[in-house]
């Protein structure tokens, strides 16, 4: 079933665990249609859908018996990391701004250039861009070739064809859940505010919850839109 959504005109197919996209079907709300799943042909094929932290997982993060480490702080003095650091900063230090584990971070896309290694293939990645100098430091705090040859053997390891495990798929009520979901900008915006509203209309979806995440401070906002 489709929710409540504006009269127009969607593209509806099936997505699912264990399977790939099904063709897309022309519908709008009030259609009865009949779509039929496809089975994923292989286990990579199926692993495309499941959540980027899925994929994130199979980083190899160094043994508990290896900490501390030595690492660098950001004014170039030697120091020391603790386990519990080195995972904090996995998921701040490069999660604070973008998520991890999705196909744009798990895969060397060949435009970066031709390197010696995935690792030299890796620093120049976390140099590109204006928040190059950023990813760089927090690249750093794990130890720089370190996090180097961390994230170069995780992305080695998916080409050729390591696969997380498979979600598992709703049972009971969370079956009975539907999320919609929509983009509200361009693929070249850096949008952090969230709103449950449309701002055109605010009493819609009123005191609704919503998630903010904001690149400069590493918390979850509850906020409640007008009613």
């Amino acid at each position: 079933m489709l929710p409540d959504l504006p009269k127009a005109r969607y593209k509806v197919w099936v997505r699912g665990y264990g399977l790939v996209d099904s063709p897309k079907v022309d519908a709008a709300p009030g259609k009865t249609l009949a779509l039929s799943a496809v089975t994923a042909p292989s286990a990579m094929a199926a692993a495309q859908y499941y959540p980027g932290d899925y994929w994130y997982s199979l980083l190899k993060i160094p043994p508990r018996s290896a900490f501390p480490l030595k690492t660098r702080t950001a004014g170039g003095k030697d120091s020391q990391i603790t386990q519990a650091q080195y995972l904090f900063q996995l998921k701040r230090g490069c999660e604070v701004c973008h998520q991890m584990g999705n196909k744009a971070t798990r895969d060397l896309e060949p435009s970066l250039g031709t390197f010696d290694s995935p690792a030299l293939a890796w620093e120049r990645r976390l140099m590109s861009g204006q928040v190059g100098p950023e990813m760089t430091q927090a690249l750093n705090e794990f130890g720089h070739d370190r996090g180097l040859a961390m994230f170069a053997d995780w992305t080695n390891r998916i080409s050729a064809g390591e696969v997380p495990p498979a979600p598992p798929r709703p049972q009971g009520v969370e079956r009975n859940i539907v999320i919609t979901m929509w983009d509200f900008d361009t693929d070249r915006s850096f949008v952090h505010d969230v709103v449950s509203t449309d701002s055109r209309n605010p009493t819609q979806n009123a005191y609704a919850v919503s998630y903010t995440h904001l690149s400069t401070v590493w918390y979850r906002n509850i906020q409640r839109s007008p009613g």
